[in-house]
């Protein structure tokens, strides 16, 4: 069991600076958000998925079949 207390310190050290590099990055002036997408996409598959999937369908068969 000694070996591992004198381990801890480091450990506790390697997560406190995990945790500052994640407190400060900040995303990209470029970076767009990917919440509202997603969020309208789970809508449109909600309100239109069977006609979506039945004109994949189609165009997949006509295509190919």
């Amino acid at each position: 069991m000694a070996p591992r207390a004198a381990n801890e310190p480091e450990k506790e050290n390697e997560k406190e600076k995990e945790n500052e590099q994640d407190e400060d990055w900040v995303p990209p002036k470029h970076a767009v958000p990917y919440g509202p997408f997603l969020a309208l996409a789970a809508l449109e598959q909600l309100l239109a998925g069977h006609r979506l999937v039945a004109a994949w369908d189609f165009l997949v068969r006509r295509l190919f079949g």
